[in-house]
């Protein structure tokens, strides 16, 4: 049996990438001088990007199953604010925001997309430690949705 892990991005994962990164630069500032650490940094800026954008290929691989959609077949109007919290650095945030773009345009909700990368309080001091987090109303689903959850989320209806 293949373990399974959430599929959402903690907070202190994220930070904690930042930290190693900021670290080996730093580290390599006072080994090699500012040349190396600018160009430590750069290149693990670009790791970063690439492997967001590479994730849902990658997902299966380091163990969190499939992102793939579940496309939602309910075909309503919603006249809800749908609230997205997200980090940079979270492979799970861009997918779900497609998908809510995506439902955006098919139910006419208006969507606020926040991101806490350096605001981390607005998401903590409710207990929440992960993200993506999307809120309607008193609703609130997180972590990786499916195009079909996201809609239930939206309409109030049980996740199917």
């Amino acid at each position: 049996m293949k373990t399974v892990f959430a599929q959402r991005c903690y907070l202190s994962n994220v930070y904690a990438s930042y930290a190693a990164l900021g670290a080996i630069a730093g580290f390599m500032w006072w080994a090699q001088g500012p040349v190396a650490a600018l160009f430590v940094a750069m290149v693990g800026g670009v790791a970063l990007y690439a492997y967001v954008a590479a994730f849902p290929s990658l997902s299966r691989f380091l163990g969190y199953g499939s992102v793939d959609d579940r496309a939602s077949v309910t075909a309503l109007r919603a006249a809800a604010v749908v609230r997205l919290s997200t980090a940079v650095g979270c492979p799970f945030c861009p997918i779900v925001r497609r998908r809510l773009k995506a439902l955006q345009t098919r139910l006419g909700f208006r969507l606020e997309e926040i991101d806490i990368t350096l605001r981390p309080d607005t998401l903590l001091k409710r207990g929440i430690r992960a993200v993506p987090v999307v809120e309607v109303g008193e609703r609130v689903r997180i972590g990786h949705a499916t195009s079909d959850e996201l809609t239930a989320l939206i309409a109030g209806r049980s996740t199917p």
